[in-house]
């Protein structure tokens, strides 16, 4: 009976460090291409600066190319161009995406995203 006990422990030990490095593979990367009109146009992602159009954004997704849920990432993700400096009749423009969670499909990562600054963005109220 003390032998058993004893390798309970270590067997406990086993089966959570082999779940923790075989089930938590690493996700699939996909790559979007992002352009606009006109181009040269500022682009983040939740709020983070990714580049000026046109551009590659590389992220991680699920195995069906949708959109992975993370606490970190929030309850979307949201693309926003804005317009290059000193140009003007060019309106900002947010596409926003919703991740998976429990039991939900997320939206799916697009190959390509366009962004035409020139048209009002629907709900555009101006100032």
């Amino acid at each position: 009976m003390k032998c058993r006990t004893s390798l309970l422990p270590s067997i406990l030990w086993i089966a959570i460090s082999t779940l923790a490095t075989v089930g938590c593979g690493t996700l699939p990367k996909f790559q979007i291409a992002i352009d606009s009109n006109p181009q040269g146009a500022r682009v983040e992602v939740n709020n983070e600066y990714i580049g000026q159009t046109p551009t590659t954004y590389s992220i991680a997704g699920n195995a069906d190319r949708s959109f992975n849920g993370s606490w970190v990432q929030g309850p979307a993700i949201e693309f926003v161009c804005t317009p290059p400096f000193g140009q003007t009749n060019l309106y900002v423009v947010k596409k926003t995406f919703r991740p998976s969670a429990f039991f939900q499909q997320g939206d799916h990562i697009p190959e390509k995203m366009f962004f035409d600054l020139r048209q009002k963005p629907e709900g555009f109220m101006p100032k």
